[in-house]
Formats: C-alpha cells, sequence, structure tokens
C-alpha cells in the first residue's frame, strides 16, 4: 500500500488549501495536489494528495471515500501509477508503423468495371439534362437563353 491517494469528484471550485484541510483530520499530509485545467484555469475535479504514512492513507481512504465535499460524494482510493494502470483493447486494430504493411482488408476492392456500373445504378445519367441553346433569345451578354428539352 502507497501513502499517496487519488481523490475523484472534487468540486470545480475546490483548492488544495480545501482538500488539505479535510484530509489533515486523518492524518498528517504531506503534499496536495489538484489537477487543473490548462485553458479555463480551474479544477478538473480530482486531486492526488500524499500522506506521512501509510496507515495514514488507509484511514483517509476509510474515512473519506463517498463522504460529502461541496454537495458532492468523494471518490478515494490509492493512487495507481501511469504505467500500472490496465490498458483496454483498443476498437480498432493497430495502424502500421514506418509505412509497413496494412492490416488486410475485410474484403477485396470492387473491380474498377463494377464500381462504375454500381455508380450509375444510383446517380442515373451522369451527364445530366439536355440543354438546348439559341442564339437568337440572346440576353446580350453573349450567352444564349437555354431551354430543357
Amino acid at each position: 500500500m502507497g501513502n499517496r491517494i487519488y481523490v475523484g469528484n472534487l468540486p470545480f471550485n475546490s483548492t488544495s488549501e480545501d482538500v488539505r484541510g479535510a484530509f489533515a483530520a486523518h492524518g498528517a499530509v504531506e503534499d496536495v495536489r489538484v489537477v487543473m485545467d490548462r485553458e479555463t484555469g480551474r479544477s478538473r475535479g480530482f486531486a492526488f494528495v500524499t500522506m506521512a504514512s501509510d496507515e495514514d492513507a488507509q484511514r483517509a481512504i476509510q474515512a473519506m471515500n463517498g463522504a460529502m465535499f461541496g454537495d458532492r460524494p468523494l471518490r478515494v482510493n490509492e493512487a495507481v501509477e501511469k504505467g500500472a494502470r490496465p490498458s483496454f483493447p483498443s476498437p480498432r486494430p493497430p495502424r502500421p508503423l514506418n509505412g509497413g504493411p496494412l492490416p488486410p482488408m475485410a474484403e477485396p476492392p470492387p473491380e474498377p468495371g463494377d464500381e462504375r456500373r454500381r455508380r450509375s445504378q444510383f446517380r442515373g445519367d451522369r451527364r445530366g439534362p439536355r440543354i438546348e441553346r439559341s442564339d437568337d433569345d440572346d440576353d446580350g451578354h453573349g450567352r444564349g437563353r437555354r431551354r430543357r428539352w
């Protein structure tokens, strides 16, 4: 058991002094780090508290987990190092590094003729409607009036 504690579900206006005061009743507090948002400058809603001993940390976890702090129930447990956190499988397959071969595709790409045929089924005639231009209906700008057939 370590003496570093994770404190979650903190109010966004909480400061390190507020958290230190709440945990000081359960043992000697060495350090409090409230994680702040870089853009807004307010708390991100969690902090790390370092207690003087493992016994103080265990006592603080048991007393403060679920306790109300600023109208919110705290989530308090032992802090886990970044490298020791469980990793969850990604929903996507890993991408190749440094231009390596791509993973196999689920179905092969369509043949060029099939793609053209399939596109024409859904789009209709690609050329659009036929337009007739007549010189006698010129509007003075060099463009004839257009009429659909």
